[in-house]
């Protein structure tokens, strides 16, 4: 294997700098999988369920002669997608320091709550305080979910949740108020609508039952599907409110060369992992138009924000429009590639989460048969 001599983390800024110059917007047909060209290590990654990042880089990704049209990072990270299940229809709560919700790689997607909102009237006063540098990691997060370029359903809408204040202070009272304005707005959209929700955060706090409650009635009552970072303090996640809850699908988190992040929590309350390390996604910018909008992030937010938007991909196939929380987190678990992480904490699931999981013979032949179901339920109540 030939070898260059380089670092992990300056092979990833050479990246950084190889991807900024050469970022394309043009996508590549292969069958019904279309491909981004051009994207992050992270997208690549868990799109593919090869050897990681690195090891192609290492293995003659930078260094073999490019064919016409092609780029270095062209051939090394390309984010495989199904073009039909690109988050449709879903909507992203994201519970975090606020959104850049004018970014243009949202293109309109992205929405705060405005002060005309009464539902939202301490979420409004909470962005209106809000100083704008305060808005980088909420944004970079909801770009992981669903960015037009480093997102991962990038047809999904985005609501900014602002429940943490601009010194990354927290306090479970407003935790509680999102999740509850999250249920309230679904609520309002009716039993007709077909639409799904997903929240994201990245909130760590000691055994708060409150909190543990309304994460509880978002999920069992609206079908609301939450995911949560596992955290960054290096600790046991059970030990904390609300990755020790089996309602949440909890992501923890690993580099560029398939190992664990040294930060990220870890143990048995961990559903998979997702890239946490190095992660590029949209960036706070006084300018929402400039065009360097773009910034590496690490931590577990990331990672849970990778999670959210593939299940809000999951969420728009009509298979899976309409499985619960507990279900797609099963599925996601099912899913995951085995074995992948090395230096995992011992009694932590070594599960690495894929992005592409289209429905089995079995699980599309359940859907058909409640669809056949409500149908018949349906016509005899209209009979009756």
């Amino acid at each position: 294997m030939p070898r260059l001599g380089l670092s992990a983390s300056t092979l990833m800024s050479i990246a950084i700098k190889l991807l900024l110059s050469f970022l394309s917007l043009a996508y590549l047909t292969d069958a019904a999988i279309l491909t981004q060209p051009h994207t992050s290590w992270a997208l690549a990654r868990i799109s593919s369920n090869n050897d990681n990042p690195l090891s192609r880089v290492l293995s003659g990704g930078l260094q073999r002669r490019l064919k016409p049209g092609e780029t270095p990072l062209s051939r090394v990270f390309r984010y495989k997608y199904d073009e039909d299940a690109l988050g449709q229809g879903v909507t992203v709560y994201v519970l975090d320091q606020g959104v850049s919700c004018k970014h243009i790689d949202f293109g309109g997607r992205a929405k705060c709550p405005q002060a005309g909102d009464l539902t939202a009237h301490w979420i409004s006063r909470l962005n209106a305080w809000a100083k704008p540098k305060a808005l980088d990691h909420g944004t970079a997060v909801a770009g992981v979910v669903a960015s037009n370029t480093w997102g991962v359903a990038k047809r999904a809408n985005i609501v900014s949740v602002k429940v943490v204040k601009d010194d990354r202070s927290v306090k479970a009272s407003l935790v509680i108020q999102g999740l509850m304005y999250a249920a309230s707005k679904e609520r309002k959209k009716g039993p007709e609508s077909d639409s799904r929700a997903i929240i994201t955060m990245s909130i760590q706090l000691r055994r708060e039952a409150a909190v543990r409650m309304a994460i509880e009635a978002v999920s069992s009552q609206h079908q609301i599907v939450v995911t949560s970072a596992a955290g960054n303090t290096g600790q046991d996640a059970c030990a904390f409110d609300p990755t020790r809850m089996a309602d949440v699908v909890v992501s923890g988190g690993s580099d560029i060369a398939d190992e664990m992040y040294g930060m990220s929590n870890y143990g048995s309350c961990i559903s998979v992992i997702a890239p946490a390390v190095d992660c590029l996604s949209t960036a706070w910018r006084e300018d929402d138009t400039a065009f360097d909008l773009a910034a590496g992030y690490t931590g577990t937010a990331m990672a849970s924000a990778y999670t959210a938007g593939t299940i809000a991909n999951m969420l728009s196939r009509p298979v899976f429009a309409h499985y619960g929380p507990d279900l797609l987190k099963s599925i996601i678990i099912r899913r995951a590639q085995r074995g992948a992480i090395r230096n995992i904490p011992h009694g932590t699931p070594n599960r690495v989460l894929m992005s592409i999981i289209k429905p089995s013979t079995s699980e599309t032949a359940s859907a058909q048969s409640a669809s056949s179901r409500a149908s018949s339920s349906n016509q005899q109540n209209r009979i009756s």
